[in-house]
């Protein structure tokens, strides 16, 4: 990654992110509020590049439900780490 773009972007928006899971959970440190951050960015944007019919295949979700079900377990899963 060049260095421009983790200076002027990554660490910005990671500082942004990691002041709200602060929020919830002030007990944490930044070594473990920021790979909660990576993994859910990393399974946002892996699930949506996933060839849809592959997806919904590998799921058991049907394609026509594929996105608002993978919504709600994303929203799930991060509650339950939130402590929500």
């Amino acid at each position: 990654m060049p260095e421009v773009v983790l200076e002027n972007w990554t660490e910005a928006l990671l500082g942004r992110a990691e002041a709200i899971v602060a929020l919830f959970r002030p007990d944490w440190p930044s070594t473990r509020r920021r790979p909660l951050i990576l993994s859910m960015m990393h399974l946002v944007v892996r699930l949506s590049l996933e060839d849809r019919g592959q997806l919904g295949q590998m799921t058991g979700i049907g394609v026509e439900a594929l996105e608002e079900e993978l919504v709600e377990w994303l929203s799930g899963m991060l509650l339950r780490e939130l402590g929500g």
